[in-house]
């Protein structure tokens, strides 16, 4: 072995090295051929388990925004109107309306209104089914669109959304919500 002497706290001291051996060359570790068909297949299942997560986040984004732009769609229906003579006064109101929207696929519709589900008839509907209906009041409203989505007016008035009712063909891929406004404070 090599010596070496170096000065350690002001004193030399004996420092041992050993010699550097050069390592021995292995050969490559084959693995069985079964094994190495699992480690591929496991890989393969990996990466489509990926694409399905990356294809379901599109999905979602895409849902999200036909949500949004149907609730912007609601929301610019809401248009105040006076009603009335000037001889018997004016009244200010929003006055029911109806939103149309086509290409709504099935997987935005069940978005939109998972968190009042239980109120849409047919209760176990699929794609097949002919038409989809249901009654939604104000709050379910507000939760799917958003509370500033369904309500409108002026400094004379406001209104607030208080039902929709829901109609969905999901083989024409349409929808159509028909609404009912209430006076309010807020």
């Amino acid at each position: 072995p090599a010596e070496k002497r170096r000065k350690v706290g002001g004193h030399s001291a004996d420092v041992h090295r050993e010699e550097e051996t050069p390592e021995k060359e292995q050969a490559p570790v084959r693995a069985h051929p079964a094994a190495t068909g699992v480690a591929v297949a496991k890989a393969a299942a990996k990466q489509r388990q990926k694409e399905e997560l990356a294809q379901q986040k599109q999905l979602e984004k895409v849902s999200r925004a036909k949500i949004k732009s149907i609730g912007d769609r609601l929301k610019a229906s809401l248009e105040i109107c006076k009603v009335g003579s000037k001889r018997l006064g004016f009244e200010w109101r929003v006055p029911p309306g109806t939103v149309h929207a086509s290409e709504v696929d099935v997987h935005t519709f069940r978005a939109m209104l998972d968190c009042c589900c239980n109120k849409l008839q047919p209760a176990g509907w699929d794609p097949s089914t002919a038409a989809v209906v249901g009654d939604l009041n104000g709050a379910d409203a507000g939760r799917i669109f958003g509370v500033t989505k369904i309500r409108g007016g002026s400094m004379y008035a406001k209104f607030v959304v208080s039902s929709i009712a829901v109609t969905y063909c999901p083989q024409q891929e349409q929808l159509s919500l028909a609404y009912e406004t209430i006076e309010t404070m807020f």
